[in-house]
């Protein structure tokens, strides 16, 4: 199994003392109609994310109405400068765009949980760290989005139309020590910081970690 690397852990470790990685509040996830569940199809972190996701549906409805158009890769995949898509081709990407868009509509479920994970094997295949994958996240959430209102301004035949959907990102941890946490990923908030700390391939996010210090995890669930 993979595990998070040196680099990786001091970068998870930064969100945590910068307050980046939040706790799921199941009260404020709009799940009546259930949710559509967009995460990487690795079968050693599924079953958790999954069982976190369906606790917070069963808090609004009687049963877990999840629907999960995965990917290896899962919500990473979506971004057009994704270096899995430049691996899979740009279908691998624009299906699940098309399949999300489709189930939310089909289902009648607008509620989408856009995820990423670490440690990642194709992450680590497409030689991308945590800030990078949590990159692609945030232009995930953007990219899909304009996709849904396109998508909307063709159904109803006029310009600027809202669209469907409400986008939602979290971020899902195996810790070195075993322990799994699923979070809350504050899109707004890191926009904010990677101004500050632009994300660069190869290179340590953020430049100044050399004294991150491991900090206990009270945050998730």
């Amino acid at each position: 199994m993979v595990t998070l690397s040196e680099a990786d852990q001091k970068t998870y470790e930064f969100l945590l003392n910068m307050k980046m990685l939040k706790r799921v509040l199941p009260a404020n996830m709009p799940m009546e109609e259930g949710g559509i569940f967009v995460t990487c199809s690795d079968g050693d972190q599924f079953d958790d994310a999954y069982q976190h996701l369906a606790g917070c549906c069963l808090t609004h409805r009687a049963w877990p109405r999840i629907c999960p158009p995965n990917r290896m890769g899962g919500a990473i995949v979506i971004p057009k400068n994704s270096k899995i898509r430049e691996m899979r081709g740009n279908a691998y990407g624009d299906d699940l765009i098309t399949d999300i868009l489709a189930l939310s509509r089909i289902k009648k479920t607008p509620f989408v949980t856009l995820f990423a994970h670490a440690p990642c094997a194709m992450a680590k295949e497409a030689g991308l760290s945590l800030a990078e994958e949590l990159y692609l996240l945030a232009l995930a959430k953007k990219e899909l989005k304009q996709a849904d209102a396109a998508l909307t301004e063709k159904e109803l035949g006029q310009d600027n139309a809202e669209g469907n959907i409400k986008v939602a990102c979290f971020v899902h941890i195996q810790r070195l020590d075993g322990l799994r946490k699923t979070y809350f990923f504050p899109v707004g908030q890191w926009q904010l910081i990677t101004s500050r700390y632009p994300v660069i391939h190869g290179e340590q996010w953020p430049p100044h970690l050399s004294d991150t210090v491991a900090i206990d995890d009270n945050s998730a669930a």
